[in-house]
This record gives structure tokens, C-alpha cells and sequence, in this order.
């Protein structure tokens, strides 16, 4: 004859987990993450900003050259140290760039700023519809003290520093 399992005799093995014991692994879950989110550097976010800003210039750059050699129209790179945007040589004056995402002007984080190779903290880089590279030799700009932003003409890409 087959009896019931009383409750004395616990639970079987393969009752599987209470609430109770999937709530400490959620709380221990929760616990290491807010521990790893603490350890997380200031550094790694300045690092992160940095990298983010050299790669938006170095792409703007380049979208700007394409846009030149495309046009016929020279381009230039208006820049302070705080920010910059794009222009172009248009009815025998420099107006605002007609590619409206290279017009408006893009600040660097407040924590950095653009320096160009000479150490000038504002200016304007000429590119021109024929991509020849910027007189002297590569153009180079300093964001904060961890990346390079090189540009030869026809390509910019960042260098990291170490």
C-alpha cells in the first residue's frame, strides 16, 4: 500500500529551490555588482571621454575631406581649445558647413581640451577639395594628455599615448 510522504520527513531531493534561497543569491548578485561599479577608476571615464572625443574629430575630419574632394570646395577646421566646427568656402566667404552635423559646433569634455602640434589653443586648418596634406607636414591635436589626433590631408586617425 502507498502512504503519503509526511512533512516530517523534509522535503525530496528534487523539490528544487525556495524563494528564500533565490533571494540571497539576488542580494549577493546586487552586492558584487555595486562593489565592481565602486571600483570602477575615474581615470577609466576620463579615458572613455577622451577616446570618444578623438574619434568623433578624427571621423569629422574625414567626412569633411570627402565632402571637399565631392564639392570641389574647400573646407576648413575652425577650433579652440574648448571645441570646434567645420566651415566651407562658399559665395567668396567662409560660411557654416552645409553638412549640418559638421556645422555644428562640438565641444570637447570639460576635463580636456584641443590643443594643435605648434601648442596654439585656437585656429583654423584649411582642407582642400585637392586632399594635398596641410603645409609643413601632419597636423596634429593634442586632446587632453592621452590621444593624438592625426591629420595628413586625406585621413585622420587618433594615436593613443601612453
Amino acid at each position: 500500500m502507498l502512504r503519503a510522504r509526511s512533512s516530517r520527513h523534509g522535503r525530496g531531493r528534487d523539490a528544487g529551490v525556495t524563494l528564500l534561497e533565490v533571494l540571497v543569491v539576488l542580494a549577493l548578485i546586487g552586492v558584487s555588482a555595486g562593489l565592481v561599479s565602486l571600483s570602477v577608476r575615474p581615470g577609466d571615464r576620463a579615458d572613455q571621454a577622451v577616446r570618444q572625443d578623438s574619434e568623433l574629430l578624427a571621423a569629422r575630419l574625414s567626412i569633411a575631406v570627402e565632402e571637399s574632394l565631392v564639392s570641389g570646395r574647400a573646407a576648413a577646421l575652425d577650433w579652440r581649445r574648448d571645441g570646434y566646427s567645420f566651415v566651407e568656402w562658399r559665395e567668396e566667404d567662409w560660411r557654416p558647413h552645409g553638412n549640418p552635423r559638421l556645422a555644428e559646433r562640438q565641444t570637447v569634455s570639460r576635463a580636456l581640451s584641443l590643443a594643435g602640434d605648434t601648442g596654439a589653443t585656437e585656429g583654423r586648418l584649411t582642407i582642400g577639395p585637392d586632399a594635398a596634406p596641410p603645409p609643413g607636414r601632419t597636423t596634429i591635436f593634442r586632446i587632453g594628455a592621452r590621444a593624438n589626433v592625426a591629420f595628413d590631408g586625406l585621413s585622420a586617425y587618433v594615436e593613443p599615448l601612453q
